[in-house]
């Protein structure tokens, strides 16, 4: 996947991201004539966790879909710092849209990366145009929530000494025992009791990159603090008034089964994006904290007609395309990382069963 270099408002930035098209599984550049999808990746796990959302035809024959990791995340090498906020996240997303020359984006969030969305819209509304909310966060992150979050951090903490210089290889020293227990402990909180092939190598990819990131240096440990804890204790409460300045379309979506954020809350944040006069669709489906990872076949049509909402108002989805998005997938840049924990396509699985015929 590519690199880029920005200058961001705290130095030079290194952001590893990915474009695909079309006709282009990897790419540096988009294709002009498509609309653009970005995709703000949350807590715990880097861009490849949009897997099912880059591996449907119902988004990547209509759309250049782009992901990137943020500070902290990934291959992205600039780690979080003190003061890195949602809205500095936001600034980086503006600075490497202007730097691929993408004038205008639809959005895609998920958990705390849909404060970083909504940071964006507020401060360069001329550049969104559109949003896709899912597992919004409260006002206020619930205190229980906060709690398990900081008991996820201090078993990353006690599993190794985290001293010494950052390092580009899994860390060696860390306690195995505690990486799992808390491994366990994030796995149920995103995917609730699902065993999809595809959230073990999610979980996988995504405990092999946290050993190279988040582990071998106190920067690298602070890090992790700041993108785990300080994102969501510190982060700004959004008031009617502010929300007003959105002037674009507004879906979100709820995910029934997640254990973190309470229905309700969803809700009385819709109410605010109806009262500040934003034009807002909401969507409840099952799935847990990670819906769109469990659930794709009910989150992709939604995503999908909220770009074509904006860009083809008059050509409805038909339902025919969305039944064929559910049964056929496309390879995505990912599926080599994943490979190595067991994962395998739906495609990869007919091709098999063709050949033992």
């Amino acid at each position: 996947m590519p690199q880029i270099e920005l200058s961001s408002s705290t130095g030079l930035l290194n952001c590893n991201y990915t474009i695909s098209t079309p006709t282009s599984l990897s790419s540096t550049t988009i294709d002009t004539h498509l609309p653009c999808i970005l995709f703000i990746h949350a807590e715990y796990l880097s861009h490849e966790v949009f897997e099912a959302q880059f591996a449907d035809p119902l988004l990547r024959t209509r759309f250049n879909l782009i992901g990137i990791d943020l500070r902290g995340y990934g291959h992205t090498t600039t780690l979080a710092k003190e003061g890195y906020t949602p809205a500095v996240a936001a600034d980086d997303l503006y600075r490497f849209l202007n730097a691929l020359k993408i004038p205008t984006i639809h959005l895609f969030a998920v958990s705390i990366g849909c404060h970083i969305a909504l940071e964006l819209v507020l401060a360069h509304p001329e550049v969104v145009s559109s949003l896709t909310l899912c597992t919004v966060p409260p006002a206020q992150e619930p205190p229980e929530v906060l709690v398990g979050r900081q008991e996820v951090f201090d078993f990353w903490n006690d599993s190794g000494p985290h001293q010494g210089g950052t390092t580009t290889e899994e860390d060696e020293d860390l306690d195995e025992d505690l990486v799992m227990t808390l491994v366990r402990g994030i796995q149920t909180m995103l995917f609730g009791d699902s065993t999809d092939p595809l959230l073990t190598a999610l979980i996988g990819y995504g405990t092999t990159l946290a050993k190279i990131v988040w582990a071998g240096s106190p920067e690298a440990l602070t890090s992790a603090y700041v993108v785990l804890i300080d994102w969501f204790a510190r982060r700004r409460i959004f008031d009617v008034a502010t929300l007003s300045k959105i002037k674009c379309s507004v879906s979100v979506i709820h995910c029934e089964d997640g254990i973190a954020y309470a229905l309700h809350k969803s809700e009385e944040f819709v109410d605010m994006l109806r009262d500040a006069k934003v034009d807002v669709k909401f969507h409840q489906v099952s799935g847990p904290h990670f819906g769109f990872v469990t659930n794709p076949e009910l989150i992709n049509p939604i995503i999908c007609e909220r770009v074509l909402s904006v860009v083809a108002p008059n050509s409805p989805l038909p339902p025919n395309e969305v039944n064929a998005a559910k049964r056929q997938v496309m390879d995505t840049p990912f599926k080599d990382c994943f490979v190595k924990f067991g994962y395998r396509s739906e495609d990869d699985v007919d091709v098999d069963e063709d050949l033992d015929m």
